[in-house]
């Protein structure tokens, strides 16, 4: 309650005197709703009322002549509102004064009158709405259409790998590569109509499995780098310059693998990892390479390539305590310590996974304790922040299950929550992921990816089938807030995704094998879509492209153009929030890692959701050199580019 005392307004009061000056409106917070009484000065008019200075008042204090006026008030730009109650000075008019009182009870009257004169007077102030709240309700529902038929990214002729998605033509549309280890990859490129044409000389190593549009030299285009995988044997991953475009409008690729000096050995590899891990302004290349069964004389240390920044690339695995030789697929770059450098998470198939701290030296040491060596035979790894803390999580997948023979008791997933001081939480177990009716529990997983469907802030996540012929379909499901412990919901959205396509001639049944899987805005109408590479490198199945259905939602389109040869600000840290650090009530944080999930890569071009509050944001950008770029005032849904 907030009540307002009058001052001034005293037995004796000259009749001269002006109504400013026998009211002097007093904030005063009791005690039992904040702790002491307020003591703040205001000195803002309202109406003919003025804000002076707070005391406390209590019915002990008041003076015959005092008016006691209760009023609902909150000063300082908040909800203001008069109300003066004159019960107790009427109550006393309404009897016969005795003589010494009359003129007490003249002026109180007189008093009050003024103060009645002084509320009616003013006009309405405006009441800004209360801070926003995000997450005060569940996330809009959305509807996902498969619209990859219509738009020519079925692509049912092809056994697909991996997928990278970017603008390689510089129109500003988003442009698929589909990499194939045995019929010719794809590069599709986006039409201004939204469909997409095949390239005619779309590049390939040859058995390509895991792509990356990474900008390798620096110069603001998309360049193609190209894993090469086989389970027989090794060959030899290759590098693409981004030549610009030629005289028919199609970018034009130059291998420049030997120049750059990649091709110092073959190798198994299923997907190479980029990031600035030297912090010298230029883009790193972490191989994962596999341990061949049929092949055991083919190399299966892992690689780490310095950039030069010349072109070319020295590989430096061995100096720099990165060369395991297990059984690895594509790796994560993640920045777990916060010490501004990239550290290194390696997924293993048969084995402990290894996670590789970067000591700031060129040198990383292994400091992977349990429970992060589970899954045992994991298949893919995302980093993101799941809880929205500022802090950049593990979610792992696993390819088999704890029912496979010979394998230990293990669960299919693992969450590992950072608290940016090098700890982690394990929520493997307690969210709801990893238990009994869960889809994604049931399925052993290949593909896997992270994005933000709903826009609500909090990362959905879609485990690709890595086994349809038991039955299993992707799953898709979303980490969501909540009070109670350990604090994220894992809630299951299969039933999206779980859609046959409509069946034509030649297809093979459904459910299919998901490989490479991107989150990205394919349509640029402000939302996230979800595109699906099927057929996982065996057998040929149409990919599915989800557009979102969703209506207009609150969120920020952000594009980050890096200072020097990292253009793409790999490893950036993006923070939303409607005021600065300190000044804020709520935020929305993000890692800019595109080497993401199983084979993939993700675009430059980010979607970052804010749930129920619309903009103006502020947003702040940190980039890996540790310069920070701020925007105090970005617009909602309008394309933001943020240079360093």
């Amino acid at each position: 309650m907030t009540r307002i005392r009058s001052r001034g307004a005293r037995a004796g009061t000259r009749g001269d005197e002006r109504p400013e000056d026998l009211a002097h409106a007093v904030r005063v917070v009791q005690h039992d709703e904040i702790g002491p009484a307020s003591r703040e000065r205001v000195d803002e008019p309202v109406g003919r009322v003025f804000l002076g200075e707070a005391h406390p008042v209590t019915q002990a204090s008041l003076d015959p002549g005092e008016l006691d006026v209760p009023a609902q008030a909150r000063v300082g730009g908040r909800e203001r509102g008069l109300r003066c109650l004159a019960h107790r000075v009427l109550s006393t008019a309404r009897s016969p004064p005795r003589p010494q009182e009359a003129r007490i009870v003249s002026s109180r009257v007189l008093a009050c009158a003024l103060c009645l004169s002084a509320c009616a007077s003013a006009p309405p102030a405006e009441v800004p709405p209360p801070p926003c709240d995000p997450w005060s309700q569940p996330a809009p529902d959305i509807e996902l259409t498969d619209v990859a038929p219509e738009l020519g990214l079925d692509d049912p002729e092809t056994v697909n790998n991996g997928m990278a998605a970017e603008d390689f033509d510089g129109d500003g549309d988003i442009d698929i590569y589909l990499a194939n280890p045995g019929p010719p990859s794809r590069l599709l490129l986006q039409r201004d109509d939204g469909t997409f044409a095949r390239h005619p000389r779309a590049p390939t190593s040859g058995s390509d499995t895991g792509p990356a549009a990474v900008d390798y030299d620096g110069d603001g285009d998309a360049d193609l780098y190209l894993a090469c995988g086989r389970w027989e044997q090794g060959c030899a991953s290759r590098l693409f310059r981004n030549d610009g475009l030629d005289d028919d409008g199609l970018p034009v690729f130059v291998d420049a693998t030997a120049e750059a000096g990649l091709l110092d050995r073959e190798v198994s590899n299923f997907g190479g990892a980029w990031a600035d891990y030297d912090g010298d302004g230029d883009l790193d290349l972490f191989q994962g390479c596999k341990a061949l069964r049929a092949a055991p004389d083919v190399p299966s240390e892992d690689q780490l390539y310095r950039n030069d920044g010349d072109g070319t690339f020295t590989e430096v695995a061995d100096e720099a305590g990165v060369a395991s030789p297990g059984d690895s697929h594509q790796a994560v770059w993640l920045d777990f310590d916060e010490d501004g450098f990239p550290d290194l998470y390696v997924p293993v198939l048969a084995g402990p996974n290894v996670l590789l701290r970067n000591r700031g030296d060129g040198t990383f040491e292994d400091v992977t304790t349990a429970p992060l060596q589970d899954p045992f035979t994991a298949f893919a790894a995302v980093a993101s922040d799941f809880d929205n803390d500022g802090h950049t999580d593990l979610l792992v997948s696993g390819r088999y299950g704890p029912e496979m023979e010979g394998l230990p008791d293990l669960p299919m997933h693992g969450l590992y929550l950072s608290d940016g001081a090098g700890g982690w939480r394990d929520l493997t177990f307690g969210t709801g992921l990893n238990e009994p009716g869960d889809s994604a529990t049931s399925i052993p997983t290949m593909g896997l990816q992270v994005g933000d469907l709903d826009l609500d802030g909090y990362p959905e996540v879609v485990f690709g089938n890595g086994s349809p012929d038991s039955g299993a379909v992707n799953a898709l499901g979303s980490f969501v807030p909540t009070d109670q412990a350990p604090g994220l919901r894992w809630v299951d959205r299969t039933h999206l995704i779980d859609v046959p396509p409509a069946q034509a001639d030649g297809l093979p049944e459904y459910p299919y094998r998901s490989h490479g899987m991107g989150f990205f805005d394919v349509d640029q109408d402000g939302d996230v879509d979800l595109f699906m590479g099927n057929g996982g490198g065996m057998t040929a199945e149409p990919n599915r492209m989800w557009r979102n259905e969703q209506e207009a939602a609150h969120g920020l389109i952000l594009r980050l153009d890096g200072a020097g040869a990292n253009s793409a600000g790999v490893g950036a840290k993006v923070r939303v929030a409607d005021g600065p650090e300190g000044a804020h009530s709520w935020a929305v944080h993000r890692d800019f890692w595109p080497s993401s999930g199983f084979n993939s890569w993700l675009p430059r071009e980010l979607r970052i959701g804010t749930g129920r509050c619309g903009g103006p944001y502020h947003v702040t950008v940190t980039w890996p050199s540790g310069a920070t770029s701020v925007v105090p005032d970005a617009e909602e849904q309008a394309p933001l580019t943020v240079v360093e």
